[in-house]
């Protein structure tokens, strides 16, 4: 969760060549954490083609493995002589996808479990049903991990986000102490000086603005409670309510864009308690606070509220540059809220509640009917700032550097993060924000002299101050590249430069720019060995062991060669196709291959020679067995009868002869002489001597060897 506007692109270091390790990535709402890879950035308008060629790989990985897992099927499934397990793994293996493989078996288990039969009476039967639910197990396994991979190994894999390195030459952090030594020197340089505040009210001011639109995201984040403890006031007196103020926010190294210590954590705890007992009178007109350090009036902080009616609130913090201590700071707030002239009225706020104006005049209508009360209460408050890391922590920025395994680089640890968390966050950008730094001087209007207590709030003002010093504190390493060069940078000292240029080591800060996009090393480069790797052993196996033949069929080499050629469409047809050539014997050559073929054009094409016109194909159909007959010694149709209608009986396989096209017509010639058909339609088969009866086991068996 970034808050910073667009990065130039011209700061991030954008090369296939800068790799750096991408901390772990929390979760967000368009993707789920990850753990910490190796990453290149590229620019994100070259992303989608390495995204494209990379789902290439993915493609060409699958295609792979679907292969693989049909040599295993192919080489492993036991036959055992049976017809059912022989037909399914035909059907397997030319099956164009695993769902069309699961659809097929599923319907093999269907009929082994419901259709089968054993002396004429329904029988389940066990081993095609087992071999058929193994079959549809493999391929719903592949179809289901196909379908769960393309959302796992998709696109999120390789691009972790867009998140880019700095160049070390973008970097820029002035020497801030220079506003103290200038402002105590005899040669005071003003326009350094302008340069380094306004460096300091720019960043304060932009954390501001970026409050404003954010603070949804960051409830629960900026943890802040406003209580009242004490509704009948300081002493019983009700325009004193006293008031409970906890706050306490904290940010990890990742958080902050420091690459090298992602774990670094920066924690801030702080409770205020309203203080009435600071505020005293001088003089009926001075409203005074003491010192929450030193009660000596010399110490106080005070102002005229009537001098002051017509400004806009604001605060003081005494000691205005304190500095941690050992474990905690301690400061005072001092409101700058008593006497501003209002047209309206508040009742229960600490910091505005009103009282009539004396000086109003209703006549004139010169100044607010109210102004806000005198005696406003001031704010004592303990902070603790925590540093982790390795197990240890400290309560002084002086002691980030000796965190243990800690990998920040000593410009981080030993500038920035020192000079910008020695004093407390919440005590500079009060300083340097002035009245902006309140949420509630929105309803001060400088044109009228106006201010609007009833819309103000002592909560909202300390809340936003609060998440301020969240988001400016979030990005004090960024700023090195993102705001601090963006000034006139003549008089000033680079405090990350050494030599004369910025080391790349002090290059350790990660930004989020959609001008960059971070590739994972390793699916960059495993995802090609994987595909190079899988498809040299489909390539071994149809290049070089496809070539092997063995007598043994035991072996799962031999079968899967054999399988693998027979159990093939094109085979199959060519097995057919010669056991209905009427005699013409073997006539394909390359029988063992992935692609038969007819040397002899002759027995290609007899058409030709015949001068016949079309093409034909055998086909296979089924007819039934004469009733109660039986096939007789020669193979023919039994003759219990002479004749039988298709379908009244158990199937048996014959054979067509050819189809033969002519003129966009079908004829059938039938292999059994004298069919003729019926009158209702059906196909009458007589009796022959010499019939054409095929068996398709019996075909499936030479082709297996």
């Amino acid at each position: 969760m970034d808050f910073y506007s667009r990065v130039d692109s011209s700061a991030l270091h954008l090369s296939a060549w800068n790799w750096y390790r991408l901390p772990p990535l929390p979760a967000s709402p368009i993707r789920a954490a990850s753990a910490s890879t190796m990453v290149i950035s590229i620019p994100s308008s070259q992303a989608p083609f390495v995204v494209v060629a990379y789902t290439i790989f993915v493609t060409l990985i699958f295609g792979a493995l679907l292969r693989i897992v049909h040599y295993l099927v192919l080489s492993l499934f036991p036959l055992r002589n049976s017809g059912n397990r022989t037909v399914m793994l035909v059907a397997f293996y030319n099956s164009t996808n695993f769902s069309t493989s699961a659809y097929l078996m599923f319907d093999y288990l269907w009929q082994a479990l419901r259709h089968s039969t054993r002396d004429r009476k329904r029988a389940i039967d066990h081993p095609t049903a087992r071999a058929a639910a193994s079959l549809m197990g493999i391929a719903l396994l592949m179809t289901g991990g196909d379908a769960v991979a393309k959302f796992l190994v998709g696109a999120n894999s390789l691009v972790r986000g867009n998140y880019a390195t700095v160049r070390p030459e973008a970097i820029f952090y002035p020497d801030f102490s220079d506003l103290d030594k200038q402002s105590q020197s005899d040669t005071f340089n003003n326009s350094s000086f302008q340069k380094l505040a306004l460096l300091h009210t720019t960043a304060a001011e932009t954390a501001a603005a970026r409050w404003e639109t954010v603070k949804k995201q960051l409830e629960g984040v900026v943890k802040f409670e406003y209580k009242v403890t004490n509704p009948g006031g300081y002493g019983g007196d009700p325009t004193k309510p006293e008031v409970k103020i906890t706050y306490g926010y904290s940010l990890t190294g990742f958080d902050m864009g420091i690459l090298n210590a992602p774990d670094f954590r920066y924690e801030v705890k702080g409770q205020c308690l309203t203080d009435y007992w600071q505020y005293w009178v001088k003089d009926k007109r001075m409203d005074m606070y003491k010192s929450f350090h030193n009660p000596d009036p010399d110490w106080s902080d005070g102002f005229d509220p009537v001098n002051e009616q017509f400004s806009g609130p604001f605060m003081n913090i005494n000691p205005p540059n304190l500095e941690q201590g050992d474990d905690s700071r301690s400061f005072s707030i001092t409101p700058h809220t008593a006497g501003r002239a209002s047209l309206d009225e508040n009742h229960h706020d600490p910091w505005y509640m009103t009282e009539r104006n004396p000086r109003y005049n209703s006549t004139t209508e010169k100044g607010g009917e109210f102004r806000v009360a005198r005696g406003r209460p001031a704010l004592n408050c303990t902070q603790i700032d925590s540093y982790s890391h390795g197990g240890a922590t400290v309560h002084n920025a002086s002691g980030i550097p000796n965190l243990p395994k800690l990998k920040m680089s000593k410009f981080l640890s030993e500038t920035v993060l020192f000079y910008e968390f020695d004093t407390a966050p919440i005590i500079k950008i009060s300083n340097v924000m002035g009245p902006a730094a309140l949420a509630s001087n929105r309803f001060y209007f400088p044109n009228q002299h106006q201010f609007m207590p009833s819309k103000a709030s002592m909560e909202k003002d300390f809340e936003r101050l609060v998440g301020i010093c969240y988001l400016a504190s979030r990005e004090v390493a960024r700023n090195t590249v993102l705001l601090y060069p963006t000034i006139d940078q003549t008089g000033l000292t680079n405090l990350a430069e050494e030599a004369g240029g910025v080391p790349k080591k002090y290059a350790d800060i990660l930004l989020n720019s959609t001008d960059a996009s971070a590739l994972s090393v390793y699916t960059l480069v495993i995802t090609p060995i994987i595909c190079i790797l899988l498809w040299s052993i489909v390539g071994l196996r149809l290049f070089y062991l496809s070539g092997r033949w063995n007598t043994d069929v035991d072996k799962a080499l031999t079968r899967l060669n054999l399988r693998t050629a027979a159990l093939q469409a094109t085979q199959l047809y060519c097995f057919l196709d010669e056991k209905v050539s009427n005699g013409q014997g073997k006539k394909w050559s390359e029988r063992l291959s992935m692609s038969p073929f007819i040397k002899d054009q002759k027995m290609d094409r007899p058409d030709e020679e015949s001068g016949q016109v079309g093409h034909t194909m055998p086909v296979l159909v089924m007819v039934a067995g004469v009733g109660g007959g039986e096939t007789d010694a020669a193979g023919g149709v039994g003759t219990g009868d002479s004749s039988s209608r298709v379908g009244d009986s158990e199937p048996k396989y014959t054979a067509i002869e050819t189809v033969r096209e002519e003129k966009e017509r079908y004829m059938v010639q039938m292999s059994a002489p004298g069919a003729e058909p019926s009158d209702d339609g059906g196909m009458l088969l007589r009796t022959s001597t010499e019939p054409c009866q095929l068996d398709i086991a019996q075909i499936l068996s030479d082709a297996l060897g």
